[in-house]
């Protein structure tokens, strides 16, 4: 199997998996299960916003991001819009990019002022191991909740979250 063909593979599981993962948080209730909706939500906006910076890194485009979250917390519903059409950006992406265009390298700068240098394909990469940390974190805030499947987050969507470890910037989040 090729790399873009497990990039493209990899993406479509985690636009599943953000849908599944949103839809959860969505189901719950926000006066009961308050706080816990809200680190999810902060959690997975900066997981959108991580995503966004290095789409831009890709594209060569600026982001225009001076931190890795938006200092507001976004309503669900807009959030789970945009999750989504961060999603389908990487999946069209992924469709339009030459696969020897993968092994460039490209130079950036981090919010705090580092600077980078990742070929496509770790970006990328980065991209989907970010995520999953995330949602597994995310995930962990809802294990608590009541599913209808097993009690809590069905164990198999939790795991398959969690199967995806964190980056340098956001392990301590």
């Amino acid at each position: 199997m090729s790399a873009l063909v497990l990039l493209r593979s990899l993406f479509a599981y985690q636009a599943w998996a953000d849908d599944e993962l949103l839809e959860k948080l969505a189901s719950l209730d926000s006066h009961t299960h308050g706080k816990e909706r809200l680190v999810a939500t902060r959690l997975l906006n900066h997981n959108l916003v991580v995503s966004k910076i290095f789409a831009a890194h890709l594209t060569g485009a600026r982001h225009g991001c001076s931190a890795d979250n938006t200092e507001d917390t976004p309503a669900l519903d807009a959030l789970r819009t945009d999750v989504a059409a961060m999603g389908r950006w990487y999946l069209d992406y992924l469709e339009t990019v030459a696969p020897d265009h993968l092994s460039e390298p490209v130079a950036f700068v981090f919010t705090d002022g580092d600077k980078g240098s990742m070929s496509r394909q770790e970006m990328l990469t980065h991209v989907i191991i970010h995520g999953g940390s995330i949602a597994a974190k995310s995930g962990a805030c809802s294990r608590r909740f009541p599913s209808r499947r097993h009690g809590t987050l069905s164990p198999s969507i939790s795991t398959r979250l969690s199967l995806r470890a964190g980056c340098r910037r956001c392990s301590s989040r």
